[in-house]
């Protein structure tokens, strides 16, 4: 690998940091090298979709899946050559409308990146180097590089860093007391539910969609217990059906305007038939980015305080195969939705009471449960449980939360925002740590954009 060649350090091995190191390589640059450092060698990415097994299956249609803006179909045709191979008989038959397995998906980003490492590996050897390890400090060198220190002791010194952290673990937002195995803390963990009694009485915090794939998994082991899911509304999210592309239905100068005139628009463009509500909302997401940096901060404030949770409810919708499911649960009484919080669970040998304060009640309420799985929202980058690694980046003065507090504070370009407000022209941030500097970073057709942008950014930057 020459030392003469721009030397970018991807931090993170999930979807946002296999997807840019796969962008990067596909240029087969010869002034290119990347490093892609997992954090640890089964990150929850991993966990969430290689380890998920087939019979977790996607929230979003196959053919929105794509990691490539320009190659719409190309996760749709990578399953119909590969998917019966890796134990998916109905592969053949895969169209862009289909719900497909998240290990599919696993497999395939895994897959898009060995094969752009190949096209990379034709012109010049070992083009990607990976580590595995967790990154302790993160310095500016003398000449303007970037010093990437390992907690083993090894060291990366590169060109330019890039922060591509996966989702975090979900929040936990209640007091957690006593000693047991009863509180599952993540379900997106190697058999966090393997533990779940066929009878046991479970309480789910969180009502969107991990609540209802967790739903799902207990289906699928016959669980005939009682369930109930809290959350703050009780929303759960809505069913994805037909969605006509359409014109942007809202504009940065409607933004502009405040929140209380954009409603208002979005209602009307509604109520008079000029599209229906998921039309609406797809037609936004081109330019989510830009519309929720054209709107005033005190009404950012207000729309992440007060319909953040009818947003995403609206926007991260459920198949109808979940749906059904929900139905037939809630038919046969097995489940329940409550809107209200949870304020403190504590353990026992024989399961868990938890206090729970519901929206209607004027007080609170003692449940004994058998268990509890915990799916809610991914907390935020700042808030518990701690990530080391950004807290060292605020100490050391190279970064600053943003506004909101959910992510790093950043310029337009992705670029971090150092303790002074300066950017830092070689460390960038994607995927998950965007949020608050963007309002909606979960998908890959957010994500695309930005990789691609950055990517090609540094294409040209390594040419100089």
């Amino acid at each position: 690998m020459s030392h003469s060649n721009h030397v970018v350090a991807i931090i993170g091995g999930g979807l946002s940091g296999a997807a840019l190191a796969s962008l990067l390589l596909s240029t087969r640059s010869a002034e290119i090298d990347v490093h892609l450092v997992e954090p640890l060698a089964d990150p929850a990415w991993r966990y969430a979709n290689g380890d998920a097994g087939l019979s977790r299956i996607l929230n979003v249609p196959a053919g929105r899946m794509s990691l490539y803006t320009d190659g719409p179909e190309d996760f749709v045709r990578w399953v119909r050559q590969h998917g019966a191979r890796l134990g998916w008989p109905q592969a053949a038959s895969a169209n862009a409308a289909s719900y497909l397995p998240r290990a599919l998906f696993f497999q395939y980003v895994q897959a898009a990146l060995a094969k752009a490492e190949a096209w990379a590996a034709a012109d010049r050897p070992a083009p990607l180097v990976r580590h595995t390890g967790r990154i302790c400090q993160l310095a500016a060198t003398a000449d303007g590089r970037v010093l990437l220190e390992f907690d083993h002791g090894s060291s990366i010194v590169a060109d330019t860093a890039v922060l591509a952290p996966s989702v975090r673990a979900p929040a936990i937002p209640f007091a957690v007391e006593g000693e047991g195995a009863c509180f599952v803390a993540d379900p997106r963990t190697k058999d966090a539910l393997a533990g779940v009694r066929r009878d046991d009485r479970v309480l789910v915090v969180g009502t969107g969609l991990m609540m209802v794939e967790v739903i799902a998994a207990l289906d699928r082991s016959r669980h005939r217990g009682p369930v109930t899911a809290v959350s703050p509304h009780g929303l759960l999210p809505r069913v994805r059906g037909v969605s006509e592309q359409l014109p942007t239905v809202l504009t940065e100068a409607d933004m502009r305007r405040g929140l209380r005139h954009v409603v208002g628009l979005f209602r009307a463009v509604i109520a008079e038939g000029h599209a229906d509500w998921r039309s609406a909302i797809d037609s936004l997401r081109p330019i989510l980015h830009l519309l929720w940096a054209a709107l005033p901060p005190d009404d950012q404030d207000r729309l992440e305080r007060h319909l953040r949770p009818f947003w995403d409810v609206h926007r991260h919708r459920m198949p109808a195969e979940s749906a059904d499911l929900l139905l037939r649960w809630a038919a046969h009484g097995q489940i329940r939705i409550v809107a209200g919080r949870v304020l403190r669970l504590a353990q026992h040998p024989a399961g868990a009471d938890v206090m729970v304060q519901p929206r209607a009640a004027r007080s609170a309420e003692s449940w004994t449960v058998d268990r509890v799985v915990n799916c809610a929202a991914p907390a935020a980058l700042f808030s518990a449980p701690r990530d080391e690694f950004a807290e060292s980046l605020l100490a050391a003065g190279l970064a600053r939360p943003n506004r909101i507090g959910k992510g790093f504070d950043l310029a337009s370009d992705g670029r971090l925002i150092d303790a002074a407000g300066h950017p830092r022209d070689n460390i960038f941030v994607v995927g998950q740590a965007r949020l608050g500097h963007v309002f909606d970073e979960t998908r890959i057709s957010s994500l695309r954009p930005q990789l691609e942008a950055l990517a090609a950014h540094l294409t040209r930057v390594a040419s100089r």
